[in-house]
């Protein structure tokens, strides 16, 4: 695990050059962002919120599905693969959807055994990263999902 906080301080801590901004796809749209290290979420909630999102942050599935369900709406889901409390990442995503089909999804996971191991991704709706994710990976994955909404990709 310290291994893994060294990994998000250094990708935290690098000025990352701009790149063409996926023009603020967050722009008023809600994520929940659910991952169980203080760190990782702190950094990526950084990075969502450079791209226009408003962030909730859950440590837990168990969290996560009480704000989700004290919201009107929620555009994105980023969720770690593996959460503590019995419920995984993928269980949360699939439970989520069930109630909010419309709901992005990005799961994200830094071990390499464990990508092999996730469903397949829909891209429409659903992708997941390795981390440590950078702003830029991140940002262009979200432009993805939201612009095959619109049509446009």
């Amino acid at each position: 695990l310290e291994f893994r906080r060294v990994l998000f301080r250094s990708v935290a801590s690098r000025s990352e050059a701009p790149t063409e901004d996926p023009v603020s796809v967050g722009s008023r749209r809600l994520a929940l962002l659910v991952d169980d290290m203080e760190a990782v979420r702190e950094v990526v909630a950084g990075q969502l919120k450079s791209l226009g999102f408003e962030v909730l942050m859950a440590k837990d599935a168990h969290e996560a599905v009480a704000l989700a369900s004290r919201v009107n709406s929620l555009d994105l889901l980023v969720a770690d693969v593996s959460l503590p409390g019995g419920k995984s990442g993928i269980e949360l995503a699939r439970e989520i959807q069930v109630v909010r089909p419309q709901v992005k999804v990005v799961t994200m996971t830094g071990y390499n055994e464990a990508m092999g191991a996730l469903p397949e991704p829909d891209p429409r709706r659903w992708i997941h990263l390795r981390k440590p994710i950078a702003r830029s990976t991140l940002g262009n994955t979200i432009s993805t999902l939201f612009s095959r909404e619109l049509g446009a990709g």
